[in-house]
Parts: C-alpha cells; sequence; structure tokens
C-alpha cells in the first residue's frame, strides 16, 4: 500500500522530511533519523502530532559501542534498545539489525533500495521507503529480517500503533501496519495532523477527517482557491488555520467554527507555520538586500499572542514546541534561541538542537552537549567523531537515558 509523508504544507517527495516523530538529515555522507519519542515528561512538535520527550542524559555520557557501515551513508531508527540501520551503497542498500550491545543480529539487501521512514509502536514492523520519484514501501519483520509485504509505489509517513498515514501522488489516506491494506483515502495531498484529527484540504474545501475512521466531522468552504493555489494548512492543540491568497483564517479544530482572520504579504514571501504548542505563525521574512530585520507573529485561539523579532543573519524563525514539567517552551532552531511561554527569549544554544525532556542536546560540528531550557551555559559536553576519522557534522538520536550520534557512517551509543 503507498505512503506518505508531508511536512508544513506541499510533500517534499524524494528524501522526503518527517515531522514530529523522526528529523531526517543528509550532509556529506551521514544519512540520520532522528528519533524523539520516549516515556520523559511531556511532548515535543515541529507541526504533525505530539511526540513524547525522551530521558535526558544530565551527566556526561560514557560510549557504550560503535558500529560503522560499509557504504556512502546510514540511516537510522531506534526501538528500545535496538536500532536498524540502512547501510547505503550508491542505489543499493542493506537492513542491518543491532541489539542494544551493538551486535548485528540480522543483515538483509534492501530490495527498494530506500530508508528506513517508519516503525510500530510495538517494535514489530519496520517501514523502508524508496528513494525514487516514485517511492515504494517494504514492510519488514523486525524479529529476523524478513519481508511482510510491499508495495511498488508511495511514500510513508507517520505510523500511530498499527496505522500509518500514505500519499501515492494524488491520494492522502490510512493504511494497515501489518497488512498494507488501505483503511480509507482522500483525493488530496494537503493536509495537516492534530491529535485523532487529520484536516485535508481538497479544492475549495476544507474536511475535518477521524484518523481512524475516516469519518467526516466538518468541512468548511475555503473562498479564493482556484487551480492556481496551494493553500497552507497548519493544525495545533485543538486551532487549525489556513492560508489563502495571504488570507490566513482561523477554525476551531473540533467544530469547524471560525476564530479569528488575519492578513500577510504573499507577494514578499511571508508565510503561515507552526508557532508551538497552541500557535500558529504569521512569518515576515527577514531582508539581506536591504539588511532589514523580519518579525513572527503569533497567534492562538484567541488571536495575537504576541510578536518576535527575526534577526536578518538568521533570516527565518523554525519553530520547535515543547512541553514538559519545567513548562512550555518555543525553540527557534534557525538561530538556537529558546523561548519561554510568554515569547520571552531565555537562552540560546548553537548548533543543531534536539529537544529532551528538561532541556536540549546540542551538535555543533563534532561537540555534543546538554543544555537546560533556561541555561546557556552547558551541564556536559563530550567531543565525538567518527571511527574512521571522517570529519563533518554531527547529528544526533535521543533515545531514553541514551544518546547515539551519527557521524561520517559511524554510529556510537553512549549511556
Amino acid at each position: 500500500m503507498p505512503a506518505v509523508e508531508a511536512s508544513g504544507g506541499r510533500p517534499r517527495w524524494v528524501l522526503p522530511v518527517l515531522a514530529g516523530v523522526v528529523a531526517m538529515l543528509l550532509v556529506g555522507g551521514a544519512l540520520a533519523w532522528t528519533l524523539r519519542g520516549g516515556s520523559g515528561s511531556g511532548y515535543t512538535s515541529s507541526g504533525y502530532d505530539r511526540t513524547p520527550l525522551v530521558r535526558a542524559v544530565t551527566s556526561e555520557p560514557e560510549e557504550a559501542w560503535s558500529w560503522t557501515g560499509a557504504g556512502d551513508g546510514i540511516g537510522v531508527r531506534v526501538h528500545g534498545g535496538d536500532s536498524y540501520v540502512s547501510d547505503f551503497n550508491g542505489d543499493s542498500a542493506e537492513l542491518v539489525a543491532l541489539d542494544k550491545n551493538g551486535e548485528e543480529r540480522w543483515r538483509v539487501s534492501d530490495s527498494v533500495g530506500g530508508y528506513v521512514s517508519g516503525l510500530s509502536d510495538d517494535g514489530d514492523i519496520l517501514l523502508l521507503s524508496a528513494i525514487d520519484e516514485s517511492g515504494g514501501i517494504t514492510a519488514i519483520d523486525t524479529s529476523d529480517g524478513s519481508t511482510l509485504w510491499s508495495d511498488e509505489v508511495g511514500y510513508v509517513g507517520q505510523v500511530r500503533g498499527k496505522i500509518f498515514w500514505f500519499f501515492d501522488g494524488s491520494t492522502l489516506g490510512i493504511a494497515d501496519v501489518e497488512t498494507g491494506e488501505q483503511q480509507w483515502s482522500e483525493p488530496s495531498d494537503n493536509f495537516a495532523l492534530d491529535g485523532d484529527t487529520m484536516f485535508v484540504q481538497d479544492g475549495r474545501r476544507l474536511s475535518a477527517m477521524d484518523l481512524d475512521s475516516g469519518d467526516e466531522l466538518w468541512t468548511a468552504d475555503l473562498p479564493g482557491v482556484d487551480e492556481d493555489t496551494y493553500p497552507t494548512v497548519v493544525a495545533t492543540d485543538g486551532l487549525v488555520a489556513v492560508s489563502v491568497h495571504g488570507d490566513v483564517t482561523a477554525y476551531d479544530a473540533r467544530k469547524g467554527t471560525e476564530l479569528w482572520h488575519q492578513s500577510i504579504d504573499e507577494d514578499r514571501g511571508d508565510s503561515l507555520s507552526y508557532g508551538g504548542p497552541g500557535l500558529v505563525m504569521l512569518e515576515e521574512y527577514a531582508d539581506s538586500d536591504s539588511y532589514t530585520d523580519g518579525r513572527a507573529r503569533f497567534f492562538d485561539r484567541d488571536g495575537s499572542r504576541g510578536t518576535v523579532s527575526i534577526d536578518v543573519d538568521d533570516y527565518s524563525f523554525n519553530a520547535v514546541g515543547i512541553s514538559s514539567g519545567a513548562g512550555d517552551y518555543i525553540v527557534d532552531t534557525s538561530s538556537g534561541t529558546v523561548y519561554d511561554d510568554q515569547l520571552e527569549p531565555v537562552s540560546r544554544v548553537p548548533g543543531t538542537v534536539y529537544p529532551v525532556d528538561g532541556g536540549l542536546y546540542s551538535a555543533d560540528g563534532d561537540d555534543v552537549g546538554f543544555y537546560r531550557f533556561d541555561e546557556s551555559r552547558r551541564s556536559w559536553h563530550l567531543s565525538v567523531g567518527s571511527a574512521s576519522g571522517d570529519e563533518g557534522d554531527t547529528y544526533l538520536i535521543p533515545v531514553d537515558g541514551a544518546l547515539l550520534t551519527v557521524s561520517g557512517g559511524t554510529l556510537t551509543r553512549y549511556e
């Protein structure tokens, strides 16, 4: 059964990036998926569903094991103590299962030449997506690496329990992880997800669909939509907003009633996007030609929440929302700035940031550290790198009580 990947508004077809659960990175030969689901207190989101935070490593960890692939790069997905690695070599790949000690449990040829794109909640089934324009998906039994079913087209979206959402080029819907059988579908490629509801835009219609049954909960008319229009749809914590030709309308996600209306200047590239827990953001980009700062205007269900300036050197604001026992925060991953729920900056973290329970991991080159949300000083840091000596950026995979790094085709676990 076909599967989908989408982010923000329009899906990205080749090497798609899964929002919320997995962030996929391809830089300098290292291909890594960052798993953020765990048993910590709270959740994180970048615009699609909530993902539980993992328990942070709050003191400097030690290396437990290291494994190096034989190909051009690796893609990783983690469940419990097991790691599933796509070891790429040109157009082909091998799929390798590593146990909690870094020892190989099994190794199979990846017939779709793809990457690990989904995993059932119980860890029994792994989904692979092909890296080409037509897509393709294969379901793997994680106990022995055997193939359960496959389809030649489509892209994988987020897996939730025993279902996943898919996209095959013109159809969006839900399918069964165990069998690949389609449960329901809609003729659209534009949607947003909030809890158990999927919001699907098809022409002038916005529909709220029950994720499990496919039942239509409510619809709203979208005036101004034509064949040349591609609306942006964003949903978060009971709020769904749609941008059409610069007119942004917010709706109650449960009832479909209109909450408010705003305008943005699309001629200069301004946009609607996710802004944090219960927030959407109207962004006016910084202008490097005139060296003028931009601004991000935040809105909740009741309307305007506040405005944050965007430094011209950062250009844009890329929000990741965090709700935890330590409070609600918004991280601008473009600048590394952490804001509290009143949109006040509380710290700034260098490098690429990864939310965890109580703070953020940071990867800056080969330097890795942990920062608490309201502190700009690291609680710990260590220097990591590839076992082969290759230079390049390091990517992190946070898991409960441990940390995996991907650098130059090498996967290392720290505990």
